[in-house]
This record gives C-alpha cells, structure tokens and sequence, in this order.
C-alpha cells in the first residue's frame, strides 16, 4: 500500500511540474504578444492615448512584461534567476495597479475623447491582459510552493 502511495505522489509531482511549465509557456506568450501590442500603441497611437496619461500605463506594462519575459526565458535554462521572475512579477502587479488606478481616476472629458478612439476599448484589453497575467503568476507561484513541499516530502520518505 506504502508503494502506491509513493507512486501516487511521484505522479502527481511530475503533473504539477508539467503544469508549471504549462503556465510559463502561456506567459511567455502573452509577454511576447503583449510587448508587441504596447508598442504598437505608443508608437501609432501617441496622440490618443496620452490624454489619460494611458501611455505611461503601456511603458510601464512593456517594461514589466520585458522583465518577465527574461525571467520565465532564464529560469526555463539557469536555475538562479528566479529573482529576474520575481522582479519582473512585482513590476506586473505594480503596473496592474497605477493602470488600474489611471483607468478609474480619468476624468470625464477625457473619458469622452478615449471613447470616440479605439484606445479605450485597447487599454480596457491591456488591464485585463494584466488581470489575467496577474492571475496566472499566482497560480504559478502557488503551484509551485505545492511542488515543492511535495518534492520535500517524497524526498523525506526514502
């Protein structure tokens, strides 16, 4: 019975570790689609965008998404750059934050001028690009802890 259970624990932790590695190819890809679509709107969509201040929210996302991005890429390889990750994961939610904030503090004249723009439907989708990015590095970290403490377990049975 003792073996099953062993069994059991040494497939569970091999499922979470590919779920991890699910959740940064996932992010990877929205850094890569999202550093992609910031630019875009800085560079083509200055003039709309900069009412609002929305322009500073796509620097500081392009930033944390680059950061993250170099991040999941360096710990897929070097083991020790997890602080880049958790670097990168602190300036997300930062980000999260002040677009957040600049997005329900705009004021009402320049609420109507986004809205005759694509640009306001385009942050909208950038928070919650950021939303869902946020919600996946807690997913991953979270998992992650799991793996983890169950790799510290399996490894305290032998």
């Amino acid at each position: 019975l003792s073996n099953i259970l062993i069994i059991k624990d040494y497939i569970i932790f091999i499922l979470m570790c590919g779920f991890i590695i699910f959740i940064k190819w996932l992010l990877g890809l929205l850094s890569i689609g999202f550093i992609s679509y910031g630019t875009y709107y800085i560079v083509n969509k200055q003039d709309d965008i900069s009412c609002a201040n929305f322009d500073l929210g796509f620097i500081f996302g392009i930033i944390s998404y680059i950061l993250l991005l170099i991040g999941i890429l360096f710990n897929f390889t070097i083991y020790h750059f997890r602080p880049i990750l958790a670097l990168g994961t602190l300036c997300l939610f930062g980000t999260l934050g002040y677009s957040g904030y600049m997005y329900f503090t705009i004021s009402s004249e320049c609420k109507e001028l986004q809205k005759n723009t694509s640009s306001y439907d385009a942050f909208q989708y950038y928070l919650l690009a950021l939303a869902i990015t946020a919600f996946l590095l807690i997913v991953y970290y979270v998992t992650r802890f799991i793996t983890n403490r169950r790799k510290r377990q399996i490894g305290n049975e032998y």
